[in-house]
């Protein structure tokens, strides 16, 4: 394996795979890049045993030129190595020496030799090489759904369905949902799918999380959900992850009976979120963050810890319905709020619970016990 290749096309490549090798594994060979060399295009790819993520460059004269195809395997470190070099085209070449095989790694100027394992030990993944066909969703809305739907995610849960994100696409509409049991996000869009019947698993927050930070928004995309596996790829870039084997909780009941009494409150939201941000300095040394919203005849949020307590009123634009005190975890609020788009929040307090939404998405948190 031998090619050149422009520093700055090599380190994205390489930072982009990299993000999905193993930090801890007992299969040392996954802590490793692999990288293969084609006639067309140049392979990176990093897995961890549960997700993946291949980043591909095509062959271009300005940008790559192959001189011999094959696959080597490369510590990430040589992420650092591509990146502090000086020179703006890097040559790499895989060497194999009696007893070792090396990637040799130069810019011209300086030189490095990196130990390379055997690439035949790194288990097949999914590749840009198999017949892939899914379906077609504009970059920007998927990542946008993501952002808005991840939070809401649990990190750790005794019920793994939670740790995850549910996908389901059915009657002319993709679905994402996620929980932590404590609040609940839910993102819609339109969407017409190629296959028939309802789709409907569990992706691993985990996964999606490194997604979001490699998805390009200015693309259409291709993702699948099969039974086994869900996918997303675009021309540079193809991620795989298992899915996780359980079944999401209807939260439908949940909405229904949080939501009883309502009352509106219209309030701007960055002056909410900043209100919320102020309190939280003294809920955060609790265990559930709780601060109090009572509102009447204007939105008041209390936070008591202790010997010490806070309060702030919010301008609010509209009150519609019967006074409500309720307390909440503050730390949710400002997580959930933030991912509206709209200038003006609209927020419905139900007897347990404060609802609000987006343009493509609802929220939902339970109130918690002070």
């Amino acid at each position: 394996m031998e090619f050149t290749i422009s520093r700055k096309t090599l380190v994205q490549l390489l930072r982009t795979a990299g993000s999905a090798a193993a930090k801890l594994t007992t299969q040392p060979i996954l802590r490793e890049i692999l990288l293969e060399v084609t006639p067309d295009a140049v392979y990176a790819t990093g897995y961890n045993g549960q997700f993946g993520i291949i980043a591909r460059q095509a062959v271009e004269a300005d940008v790559v030129q192959v001189k011999k195809t094959g696959r080597a395997t490369v510590d990430p470190v040589v992420v650092g190595v591509a990146q502090n070099f000086e020179g703006e085209e890097i040559s790499l070449q895989l060497r194999n020496y009696d007893k070792a095989r090396v990637l040799y790694i130069t810019d011209g100027k300086a030189e490095f030799e990196l130990p390379s394992s055997d690439d035949r030990l790194y288990p097949p993944v999914l590749s840009f090489h198999d017949e892939l066909e899914g379906e077609t969703i504009s970059g920007q809305t998927l990542s946008q759904l993501l952002q808005k739907i991840a939070p809401s995610a649990a990190d750790e849960s005794t019920r793994i369905a939670l740790s995850g994100i549910h996908f389901r696409v059915r009657e002319g509409e993709l679905i994402l949902e996620a929980s932590n049991s404590h609040m609940i996000s839910q993102g819609f869009v339109s969407h017409e799918s190629k296959r028939q019947g309802d789709q409907d698993v569990i992706v691993p927050k985990t996964s999606l999380l490194t997604l979001m930070k490699n998805l390009p928004s200015e693309e259409n995309v291709e993702f699948a959900v099969d039974e086994n596996l869900f996918w997303v790829k675009t021309n540079r870039l193809l991620f795989f992850t298992t899915l996780i084997d359980a079944t999401f909780p209807d939260t439908s009941k949940v909405w229904e009976r949080a939501m009883g009494n309502p009352t509106t409150v219209s309030a701007d939201k960055q002056a909410f979120r900043g209100a919320v941000s102020r309190a939280m300095i003294l809920a955060k040394e609790e265990a559930n963050k709780p601060i109090t919203l009572e509102v009447e005849k204007v939105l008041r949020i209390r936070t008591k810890v202790e010997n010490s307590n806070a309060k702030e009123d919010v301008n609010v634009a509209q009150i519609n319905g019967k006074a409500k005190t309720l307390s909440f975890n503050a730390g949710y609020l400002s997580q959930l709020t933030s991912v509206v788009d709209r200038d003006q929040l609209v927020l419905v307090f139900g007897d347990a619970a404060v609802y609000f939404e987006d343009n493509n998405s609802r929220h939902l948190i339970l109130a918690v016990r002070v």
